[in-house]
C-alpha cells in the first residue's frame, strides 16, 4: 500500500528534518522554510525557547 503523500505527511517530515538538524554538529541549512511554518505557529519562536540558535533569511 502506497504512503499517501498528504500535506500534513510532508509537514511532518520537514518537522523532523528540523530536528535532526537541530541535533546534528555543525550547521544545518534548510531551504523553503514557508513549508515547514505551514501548520505551525511560530516554529522558530519555540525552538529557540528550548535552547535552539536558529536564524532565519528571506530570499
Amino acid at each position: 500500500m502506497a504512503l499517501p503523500w498528504t500535506l500534513a505527511v510532508v509537514q511532518g517530515l520537514l518537522v523532523r528534518l528540523v530536528l535532526a538538524g537541530l541535533v546534528a554538529d555543525g550547521e544545518t541549512v534548510i531551504g523553503k522554510g514557508t513549508m515547514v511554518d505551514r501548520g505551525h505557529a511560530d516554529l522558530t519562536s519555540r525552538f529557540t525557547a528550548l535552547g535552539a540558535d536558529i536564524t532565519r533569511e528571506e530570499f
